[in-house]
């Protein structure tokens, strides 16, 4: 812990707005381990490895995060992690299936996107990851699409759960959202329907 938000550190990001910006992770050192034991940053979990990422300081106030592992589950931006990227002011984090943080450097506050929002929230960190596995989240959807929608964002970390679960369990199965015609069901019973 630093008593002061003067060094870059990670906030972590939860779907409950009051337990945002709760566990702070700052970075006191050049080297910052992350993994499920004998870590700087201790995480458990679905998918979280003994020794899961690492963040070395390419100088005074950049930040590089790199995977420990090849098989470490980490996502950038909503994008899969490959080797090691720079961070950036306002960067998400995946680690896993389930942490979710938002990088914040005090020092580079300039490289952060324009078009990000004042404060990172954890839905718009969901609806980052929906868009990057292909989810089309545009603006101009009607009642029903913006329903749809916000059901396929709740689902989407339940079924990264469930995926994570599954490989943990070693039993080779994938489960994933599938989108359906209503037109496709006519002809067949619901249970419980009239």
């Amino acid at each position: 812990q630093h008593s002061d938000k003067k060094v870059p550190y990670l906030a972590n990001l939860n779907e409950d707005p009051m337990l945002s910006y709760i566990i702070l992770h700052y970075f006191n050192t050049d080297v910052i381990t992350i993994g499920s034991q004998n870590s700087t940053i201790c995480l458990t979990g679905l998918n979280i490895l003994e020794k899961h990422a690492t963040i070395r300081a390419i100088d005074s106030c950049k930040y590089e995060l790199i995977a420990a592992e090849p098989g470490a589950r980490i996502k950038v931006n909503g994008y899969n992690l490959n080797g090691s990227a720079q961070l950036r002011h306002k960067d998400r984090v995946l680690f896993g299936a389930n942490h979710v943080y938002v990088y914040l450097n005090p020092f580079n506050e300039k490289e952060a996107l324009p078009d990000l929002p004042s404060i990172i929230s954890w839905d718009f960190a969901q609806k980052e990851i929906a868009k990057a596995k292909g989810y089309s989240l545009g603006n101009n959807l009607t009642v029903d699409q913006e329903e749809i929608q916000e059901k396929i964002l709740n689902l989407l970390p339940l079924l990264s759960e469930v995926n994570a679960i599954s490989e943990e369990l070693n039993k080779y199965r994938t489960f994933e959202i599938v989108l359906m015609p209503m037109s496709s069901w006519e002809g067949t019973a619901v249970k419980g329907s009239k």
